[in-house]
């Protein structure tokens, strides 16, 4: 007896298989690229407030060396990424464990 009908193509229990797979990966690769997108947002979100605070120290930076005693000698004696020492004074703030 010969066949009559072509056998290309899937079979029904094929497709029945194949469709729920494709689904779950296209959901966990759906989850990764909205988790990825998340976190890329929180990082320019972060950058900006970094440059932001940077820009703002600087501009502090430059007032505090600018400042004029009296006698036209510099205020700031040294400065750190935690105090800054000036004629007569010491100033020093440590980050907050908040």
């Amino acid at each position: 007896m010969t066949r009559i009908r072509s056998e290309k193509g899937f079979t029904l229990v094929e497709l029945l298989v194949v469709m729920p797979m494709l689904v779950i990966l296209l959901g966990g690769l759906t989850l990764t690229l909205v988790n990825m997108m998340r976190a890329n947002n929180q990082t320019q979100e972060e950058t900006t407030l970094q440059a932001q605070a940077r820009a703002a120290i600087n501009t502090l930076a430059t007032d505090v060396r600018e400042a004029f005693v009296g006698d036209g000698t510099d205020p700031v004696l040294t400065a750190t990424a935690t105090s800054i020492t000036s004629r007569g004074t010491a100033a020093t703030s440590t980050p907050s464990d908040t």
